[in-house]
This record gives structure tokens, sequence and C-alpha cells, in this order.
């Protein structure tokens, strides 16, 4: 009786520890064009989508692509890289939502790398990025080396409630209703641009609404309505060697707001209503900015001597 006690114990136990093995979630997940979701997503056994490998991957851990492939959208709820660095990873987001970002972890980090995100057609996918945050769960979002486009809404969208920091780096985000949008409901939000290109979308380029501060760096944000739109609000805006050329508007300070837009090493040129257009705003020129060649709006509110 005892030695039967015994190997049913021995059973249960092992059985237990089967159970949490398969159960247990790995600091890093893998996907591939030729895997499937019902795989343990390992790197011999990947997963098709994003969506099926990240309840399978920690928090805090990395899903990487294997090889090319269309991986899906994604709601992404936990801190959290997605990498598709040296092969085609791609997200195809007809009428719906690209990446959903919406941790509810405080101090969430949240990478995408390496990404295409197409919305199919303007009329199609809505948002590419979209960064929500609820009250005192500050989120950080890393968006580097990936393509966004074709949305009918933005190609980044921030849409917080709370503290959030987005940094975009290396990105193109291109043929979308607004390139990038920062729109929070509450909180505050600091946005860095980075090398980036923001060209050819029907409305902004960067559209930067009530409690944002902003830093654009090496970008271009070219052959839109307006190449920055800042208003609604208090809006800090610091622009350095940047190419706002060829649009309607260059820069449109105010409307509603009060904005500061410092500009440092920019060229703003070819723009056919205005380089410069102030409602309310102040646009500040420090070093070497070349503002010429605008139907009007060729000066800025103040020029600052190098000190």
């Amino acid at each position: 009786m005892n030695r039967m006690v015994t190997r049913l114990s021995l059973f249960v136990l092992m059985f237990s520890l089967v159970t949490m093995s398969a159960s247990a979630q790995a600091t890093r997940t893998w996907v591939s064009g030729v895997g499937d979701d019902v795989n343990p997503c390992s790197r011999t056994a990947p997963c098709k989508t994003f969506a099926g490998a990240i309840s399978k991957t920690a928090s805090g851990g990395e899903i990487d692509v294997l090889d090319p492939g269309g991986f899906g959208a994604l709601t992404i709820t936990k801190p959290m890289t997605i990498d598709g660095t040296g092969t085609f990873a791609s997200s195809l987001a007809s009428a719906t939502f690209g990446f959903t970002i919406n941790s509810g972890v405080a101090n969430s980090n949240v990478v995408l790398r390496g990404l295409s995100i197409n919305g199919a057609g303007t009329t199609l996918g809505i948002t590419g990025v979209r960064v929500l945050t609820n009250a005192g769960a500050t989120v950080n979002v890393h968006v580097e080396d990936c393509v966004i486009q074709n949305f009918s809404t933005r190609g980044i969208s921030i849409e917080t409630s709370a503290t959030a920091n987005v940094f975009i780096r290396n990105t193109t985000v291109r043929v979308c209703n607004e390139g990038v949008g920062s729109v929070p409901t509450a909180g505050q939000v600091g946005l860095h641009i980075e090398n980036s290109k923001i060209d050819g979308n029907t409305l902004w380029g960067v559209n930067l609404d009530n409690r944002t501060k902003a830093s654009i760096v090496g970008t271009s944000m070219n052959h839109n309505n307006a190449g920055i739109l800042a208003s609604q609000g208090t809006v800090e805006v610091d622009c350095d060697r940047c190419d706002l050329n060829f649009n309607q508007q260059g820069i449109f300070a105010g409307n509603g707001g009060t904005p500061m837009i410092r500009l440092t090493n920019c060229t703003i040129t070819g723009n056919t209503t205005n380089g410069v257009f102030l409602n309310g705003g102040t646009v500040r020129g420090f070093t070497s900015n070349m503002i010429e060649g605008n139907a009007g709006g060729n000066s800025v509110t103040n020029i600052v001597a190098p000190q």
C-alpha cells in the first residue's frame, strides 16, 4: 500500500512539473513565416504570428523574427521587445491598428525594431503604432529602424492619459493622414525624433498638442500639409538640423495655444503658403537657419544671437 501511495505521489509530482514547464513563459521567443501558433515559439519550433508568441513570452522578454513573413497586428500589455532586425519582418494592418501599446505596468519599456508596418492603403489601416497608458503607468516606447505607411489616422499616435516618453529613431513615416501625432488627454509626453523621415503625409508631418515637449533632430518633414503643427495649449519643441520643405506650411505655431519652437541649423524653404506661420505661438531662431524661398513667413519671432 505504501509503495502504491509513493508511486502515485511521484506520478503527481512529475505531471505537475511537466505542466509547469509547458505553461512557463520564455524570455525569448521566435516567429517564422512558416511557423505555427500551436508551437512553443522556440528557436526550433517558432510561432506564426506576434499575437501567438506574446502569450508565451515573459514580461520584459523579446520576440524575434527568424525569417521573412507577415506576422500580424498586436496589442502589447507588458514590457516587451519586438525585433525584426536582419530579415523582412512585416505587419499588414488593414482596417485595424498595427501595434497598440497599452501596458498597465509602471515604467514599462516597449521596443519595436526593424519592422515594416503597412496599413494597406490610407482608407484601410487606422493607426500604425498607437500608444496608450493609464494613470500611474508610465511607459517608455522606442520605435527604431521601422517603416510605417498607409494609415488613415496616424502613423504613430500618442494618446496617453499618463506620462509617456516616446523615442523614434531611424524611422520612415509616410503616406498617412498624419505622420506622428502627440495628443495626450492627461499627463505629459516627452517625444524625441532622430534621423527620421516624416514625408508625404496628407495633413501634418508632426502634430504636437497640449502637454507635449519634443526634440526633433536630423529629421525631414517634407511634402506634408504642414511640417510641424504645434497648437492647443502648452507645447515646447526644439528642432536641430531639420528640413521642413515643400509643405503648405513649414511650421504652424498657435491655433488655440502658445507653443514655443526653437530652431537651430534648420532649412525651411519651398513651402507654398508660409515657411513659418504664427497664430499665437513663438518661434525663436538660433544658429545657422535658412528660412528662404517660401511664399510667405520667411522670418521668425526673434533671432537669438550666438552666446
